[in-house]
């Protein structure tokens, strides 16, 4: 975001709701009816008519339009709370300013959420997408825009959010919490005991089984949606922190 809006007051007011569902067992109704909850569906059988119905009942947790790194990407509803969300180290690195404040947000185990939506609201402005363009409105009515298209479950997303690279584009997928298969650090902004700075551990990521089955569901959403993307976006970046974190050359 420009300097205008990075001087924003951290007076945050979103917080990440992540919903749990819980699968009811199978029951049987004093009409007759047995239903019998799976994973993917329900079956609902009817004693007295032998009838047997099949409905989808499938309902998927995302926790945010997710770039590959899985611990990092934005909230976009509502669009009014637009927010910057990442996996944090704990509270602490997450509503402190010890290392920097563009980091800080609301903690929400395991997530810290930064609302820029509430930001400019706290000053008198807004938040719109339109027109495939993501914007920031304040009090007087000047505008700091970004490409943004969304299709289902991806979004293609112009540059930064702080500002700058307006020349890249980077793709998130609305995603389910991963959850690794072993030990090693994914989470941002991470620090160890000497305040030295703790990296994420992408060889372990990468090469974890569990992360290899989350990133192929993923990419099967984007593949079904990838006919969508913006004229725009002509070289998309999958996994805009981890390149925004490499060395440059």
């Amino acid at each position: 975001m420009n300097q205008k809006r990075k001087c924003m007051s951290q007076r945050l007011t979103a917080i990440l709701m992540i919903s749990l569902v819980i699968a009811l067992p199978g029951c049987i109704s004093d009409d007759g009816i047995i239903e019998q909850t799976n994973n993917d569906e329900t079956e609902t059988i009817n004693q007295n008519e032998n009838i047997t119905s099949v409905e989808n009942t499938t309902s998927v947790d995302y926790v945010g339009f997710m770039d590959n790194s899985s611990v990092y990407g934005f909230i976009a509803d509502p669009i009014e709370n637009f927010s910057r969300v990442y996996q944090a180290q704990n509270e602490n690195n997450c509503t402190s300013t010890e290392y920097g404040d563009d980091w800080t947000g609301v903690w929400g185990d395991p997530w810290c959420v930064i609302d820029y939506g509430a930001m400019a609201a706290s000053e008198g402005g807004s938040t719109t997408h339109e027109n495939g363009e993501l914007c920031f409105v304040d009090a007087a009515g000047e505008s700091y825009c970004r490409n943004m298209t969304i299709s289902n479950r991806v979004m293609w997303f112009q540059g930064d959010i702080l500002g700058g690279q307006e020349d890249k584009c980077s793709v998130y997928i609305q995603s389910e919490l991963f959850v690794p298969s072993s030990s090693y650090n994914i989470t941002l902004n991470a620090y160890d005991e000497n305040g030295d700075f703790i990296p994420v551990d992408w060889n372990n990521l990468f090469n974890d089984p569990a992360y290899q089955s989350w990133e192929s569901e993923r990419m099967n959403a984007y593949n079904a949606e990838s006919a969508n993307a913006p004229e725009w976006c002509s070289d998309p970046i999958m996994g805009w922190y981890h390149w925004a974190t490499q060395p440059v050359p």
